[in-house]
């Protein structure tokens, strides 16, 4: 039992093993980025996408991920290293800011492999200045 307790011990909080990042710099699309250590993966599947008040989220654009046959999920998609992701969307007339939830699930593959919770990041991004867009 104590090798197993010393084993969960020496496991990356979850905001280290899957380190997350999103950034709302250009209009209609917010850039979501994962810096994923070794020996971790993500699930493409587990990702979803939920829009806050005044904002209409399209559909997600993430790149394939490795085929994985999971023993609880069966077929599932993985990544590893780093992900990035778009998601489009649109705003309601007098927004001021972009509010959206982001949730994903990953898990350790080597010994001791254990799947992390559902872990669900709430963002509340500035709007991006269009001045600065016009070229």
């Amino acid at each position: 039992m104590a090798s197993q307790t010393q084993d969960a011990a020496d496991l990356l909080p979850i905001d280290e093993a899957f380190r997350f990042s999103a950034d709302a710099g250009a209009p209609g699309a917010v850039r979501l980025h994962w810096t994923i250590a070794p020996d971790y993966y993500l699930y493409r599947g587990q990702m979803k996408f939920k829009s806050g008040e005044g904002l209409t989220l399209g559909e997600a654009k993430m790149p394939d991920g490795k085929k994985y046959h999971d023993e609880y999920l069966g077929n599932v998609e993985i990544y590893h290293g780093d992900l990035d992701a778009t998601v489009p969307y649109t705003l309601a007339p007098g927004a001021q800011r972009i509010r959206l939830s982001v949730r994903y699930q990953g898990c350790h593959e080597t010994h001791p492999k254990i799947c992390y919770p559902p872990h669900t990041e709430e963002l509340n991004l500035a709007l991006p200045d269009q001045n600065d867009r016009i070229k």
